[in-house]
Formats: C-alpha cells, structure tokens, sequence
C-alpha cells in the first residue's frame, strides 16, 4: 500500500492553526477539534476543521477540500463546521449520506463520526483529541503516513481504513488478520499515528522470531538485581507508555507467555522477569496475524480468554489478488518511491505488456511480493521502460501462462481458443461488469476506477465476450 497526500499539508496546517489559537499554552493542555477524514480513489488524507465557517468540497482550486476523484464537481459541496450542515452544490454525480441521496441544493444535518460520499470519495466527520504543543508543528498529512503510505482502491479497504479512523480515536484493543504481506503493519501505524497517542511511542515486536526467554525480556522487561544489573531494563509494555505496542503474529506465543499478555491486559500492570514487583502500564494493544486467531481457540493452541480480550475489534485484510484495482496504482508508487531513493533522472515507466502480466499475476506474496517485484524492476530495466522480463515473475502463479520465452520449449500448448476464464477468471468479469455498471457505461470511468489504461479495458471487453456499453442518447 502506498502514496499519501503530501501536497495537502500546507492547506491543512493553516487550517489547524486557526482551530487552535488561543488554547493554553500549557504542554498539557488539551482541546476538542473535528477533522475530516477524505478516503479518496487514490489514498487517505486528513483535514483539520476550523471551529466555525464553511469547508467547500470538490475538484475546484479555491476548495478546501480539494479532491482528486474524477466523478466529483468543481464545489460539489459546502460543510457548515459549526452546525455540521452538509448541502450539496447542485453537483452532477450527487451527495450520499444514511443511504440516500441529497437533492441538488438540499442540506442535512450530520453527527460527529457520520459519514457522507461524493463521486467515488467517502468523507467522515471526526471529533479528536489534540494537545496544544504538538499540534502548531504538525501537517494534516502528518497525522495519517507510514512509511510504506497507503493506496486506496477497493470498496472493501475503503470500508476497511474508514474503520481504522473511527478505531484510531479510541483505546479499544484491535486484532489485523490478513494473509503474509497484506500490509499488517502498515495498518497499524495508520491506527497510531491518526490516534489522540501519535506523540506517544509505538513499538512492535515480532513474536515469532524470538524464543520465549528472550520474547519474555524483550516485553516485560527484566530485574536481575545487583547479580545482573548490566543486563537489567525495562520491556516494551513499560517503554510504550502512554503509546501502542503491536505484537505481530501474536498466535505465534506460547501458552506461559499468553498467561502473561493476558494478567497485563487485565490488570494493567506488567511485571519485570525475575522479580514480584509490578508497575502500571498504559499501552493500547495492536495484534496482526496470518493465522485466523479464532480457529487456533477452537484448535486448542490458543487461551479463548486472551483472544476475546485482545479482540476488542477486528479487522479483516483482503489479499491483493482480490484486490486487483489497486495493483497498478501500487506499482505506480513503488516505481516512483524507488526511482527517488536510486536518484534517477526519469521514472521509469511500465510497458503495456508489463502492466498486463502484473493483472494476471495472484501475488501470494500480496504487497509485499508486488513491492520488492517493481523495485527489483527500476533497478534492472535498461532503459526508461520496465518490460516484462524485468519483472521476474513466476508463471506458476499467474492466472495464465505466459509467453515462452525464444527457443523455450512448451510443455503443455494453450488451447487454440482460450476462453474467459482462461484469460482472466470469472473474478475479472465481475469486476469489470460491475465497474462498468457503476460508471454508467462511461468506459474511460471505469478503466480508470479499475486502475488500467481505457484500451485495455476495451480489449478485455471484447475477450471476456462482455456486451459493449450503449452510448447515452
């Protein structure tokens, strides 16, 4: 997952200054604000709400929230802050909000937490938390990044990093379960870094790479005594305070270090090895699994007390073959990401043939196999084009064969007519139907929603044997 909305910051800073002069100038002081979370076709970005006034949202320059998202007006609609009165601007695709659709020039009244779309962008109004001190040096783009950064495509991690924002804002345990690769972590740090806790360290620790006695220090610290003192400190839980600790495949503990987790969630304190003594502890859980955590319960390999105490809510990544809208876009910003860190001069650019054996592939590695894929690519293409051999991808794991390369020799030949499935799987006929349906038919739309250039989408049209799209009129 990739790329942010780093441009916004300035906006957005000036913005947050507004909302808070005058606070105390106490370091602890603290104040209620809104934010406007903007889930947008091509990632998630955050504006801070001034406390009165009006925010305009759309495409046109003079917004202050400007989209990027191609079904949206020029000021689609305006948000009153004060009395959080939505009115759409008589906008061409429409203003949805509860499940129904505004009127041209029709206005409601929304709640903190409520959330409304535009075009194909999903905005929530957020009420947080802010300390004073932190907030004057702080960007709205600040508030939601990673170093990874997020690429926001498909309904279902649209629904997915809306929750992340309504989670982030509290201190509720959450549990991310998702294949290898899917972006875990990268989730995580979105919860910390968009929660009232961002100032406060965040701090992992993967379980399954450490024996228990070193797993055992490493989290709850250890007191030797004088016998030991060199090799005497605190562990994560103590160092975190006040922050969060994500615990990555936490179904990798043992039974002895479950009890543990379990008496520092219950009780929150958290006790050195090889001493009584305990310390309070203030720490918000963040716990990521490949494993389904409730089938280890039913396994037995798993205390069913510690997981329905670490699930206070969960949340459930799609692999990115299930997500084929935003393999290109990620690619895009890999590329791009790569091609700053090597100081090129030109990006380099995916050829067609390269952009399509990047569709066919399942990715069982998901973002992270298609991340180190690109950028093996920028670095090995010879050229200002990435061709597909610099891609490196194994044919094994692409939903067709590919072509052989010269003097190769096939072992099975391909059917003389390949049907739909063969090309693309009746996955990708779903999805391209559906796309086209949520475009209206407009193909350059639903090529773009789907993240692939609009002749080839008219292409697979013709192979998958869709009905083309009528003109309107």
């Amino acid at each position: 997952m990739v790329g942010l909305k780093e441009d916004r910051g300035l906006c957005a800073h000036s913005v947050l200054e507004n909302t808070i002069t005058g606070a105390p100038s106490s370091r602890s002081a603290r104040m209620r604000a809104l934010q406007l979370v903007v889930v947008e076709p091509t990632g998630m970005w955050i504006l801070p709400l001034p406390e009165s006034g009006s925010v305009r949202i759309g495409r046109a320059e003079e917004c202050e929230a400007r989209l990027t998202d191609a079904r949206v007006s020029r000021v689609h609609a305006t948000l009153q802050v004060r009395t959080l009165v939505l009115e759409d601007n008589g906008s061409s695709n429409g203003t949805c909000t509860a499940g129904a659709r505004l009127e041209p020039g029709q206005s409601v009244e929304l709640q903190p937490g409520q959330s409304f779309s535009v075009g194909d962008t999903v905005l929530i109004v957020q009420k947080v938390t802010l300390r004073t001190e932190h907030a004057r040096g702080r960007s709205a783009s600040a508030e939601f990044s990673s170093s990874e950064g997020i690429v926001i495509r498909d309904p279902v991690m649209k629904h997915v990093f809306a929750r992340v924002m309504r989670l982030a804002q509290g201190t509720i345990n959450v549990l991310i379960q998702g294949e290898t690769g899917v972006g875990k972590e990268v989730v995580a740090d979105a919860i910390h870094r968009a929660s009232p806790r961002a100032d406060a360290p965040f701090l992992r620790l993967k379980c399954a790479a450490l024996s228990d006695d070193v797993l055992s220090r490493q989290l709850f610290g250890y007191d030797g005594g004088s016998a030991d003192a060199a090799n005497s400190g605190p562990g994560l839980l103590e160092l975190a305070r006040g922050g969060d600790v994500l615990l990555d495949e936490i179904g990798e503990l043992s039974p002895t270090l479950q009890a543990r987790l379990l008496h520092v969630i219950e009780t929150g304190e958290v006790t050195r090895v090889g001493t009584l003594k305990s310390c309070p502890t203030d720490v918000r859980f963040l716990f990521s699994s490949h494993r389904n955590i409730e089938s280890l319960v039913a396994e037995g390999t798993f205390r069913a007390d510690l997981f329905f105490r670490l699930k206070g809510a969960t949340l459930d990544l799609p692999p990115l073959r299930k997500r084929a809208a935003e393999v290109l876009p990620l690619a895009e910003a890999f590329i791009a990401r790569a091609a700053e860190r090597m100081h090129l001069e030109e990006q380099p650019v995916l050829t067609e043939g390269a952009r399509e054996r990047l569709l066919l592939h399942d990715w069982p590695g998901n973002v992270r196999e298609l991340r180190n894929a690109v950028e093996r690519a920028v670095l090995l293409c010879s050229n200002s084009w990435i061709q597909v051999e610099d891609l490196a991808l194994d044919a094994e794991n692409s939903s067709q064969p590919y072509p052989a390369e010269a003097g190769a020799v096939r072992v099975t030949e391909p059917p003389p007519h390949p049907s739909a499935s063969d090309l693309a799987g009746d996955l990708e006929r779903e999805r391209i139907s559906q796309a086209l349906l949520a475009c209206g038919g407009n193909q350059s739309r639903a090529a773009e929603a789907l993240g692939m250039p609009r002749r080839t989408l008219v292409r697979k049209i013709a192979v998958l044997g869709l009905p083309r799209p009528r003109t309107p009129g």
